[in-house]
């Protein structure tokens, strides 16, 4: 994270991580176990790369939920990666409970 100048905290949150693109400073639950902490480094990362653009769309459910399905995308991808293809997506689905439906909160809040 260092070469992209992201500076990493671990702290307890209630999340699993969040990150802040005006600071570069990305939060992470210093609950979780390694994977967990790999898993949601690799999808803080994701917004990082691919939507610090587009922030200011993040609070619109239909935004929101996309671009959540795209970090959690880019994640996965990279956890099979880095294990030879080891794992599966609907492995690593299951392992770190993503939802891949429609998130019933946000859904909600935009009706």
């Amino acid at each position: 994270m260092n070469k992209l100048g992201i500076y990493i905290i671990e702290k307890e949150i209630e999340k699993n991580g969040y990150y802040l693109p005006e600071a570069k400073i990305m939060f992470i639950n210093e609950k979780l176990t390694e994977e967990e902490k790999k898993y949601t480094i690799y999808h803080e990362l994701a917004h990082h790369l691919d939507h610090s653009d587009y922030i200011a769309l993040y609070k619109k459910p239909v935004y929101h939920y996309k671009m959540e399905s795209e970090a959690n995308d880019y994640a996965i991808d990279q956890l099979i990666k880095e294990h030879d293809g080891v794992y599966n997506y609907s492995q690593l689905i299951d392992k770190f409970n993503i939802s891949m439906g429609r998130d019933e909160k946000y859904y909600r809040r935009s009706m």
